[in-house]
């Protein structure tokens, strides 16, 4: 199952201001759906309004990968490692996470070998 967004969230994000526009939207919804307890955001997981905007300018494109490797990592362990769950669970196809595992795997070997090694 996806992540949902209770209606009080739903209505906090369309009540505050987003000078940022899309990806200033984007960053605290990602923010909300790692702060999540279960499948349900709610009011209390979204961002402070007064660190949206410093969260939004501090936020590498990195940052944003970590974020994304730990919440898949999260729900596979969640699930056991059962690859078809984790993905369903993370509304990704089971060839994309299959892809991101592969990704993680190769930039683990790479980080243990060093930048110079032909491994």
């Amino acid at each position: 199952q996806r992540l949902r967004f209770s209606a009080d969230a739903l209505e906090e994000l369309r009540r505050r201001d987003w000078p940022g526009n899309v990806r200033e939207l984007r960053n605290a919804v990602i923010r909300a759906a790692l702060a999540a307890q279960g499948e349900l955001v709610s009011k209390q997981d979204l961002p402070a309004e007064s660190r949206v905007r410093a969260a939004q300018q501090a936020v590498e494109v990195s940052d944003l990968g970590d974020l994304e490797r730990r919440k898949i990592l999260e729900v596979l362990a969640r699930t056991g490692g059962h690859r078809g769950r984790a993905a369903e669970l993370l509304g990704i196809s089971r060839r994309t996470l299959s892809r991101k595992l592969k990704l993680y795997a190769s930039e683990e070997s790479s980080a243990r070998n060093g930048p110079n090694c032909l491994a």
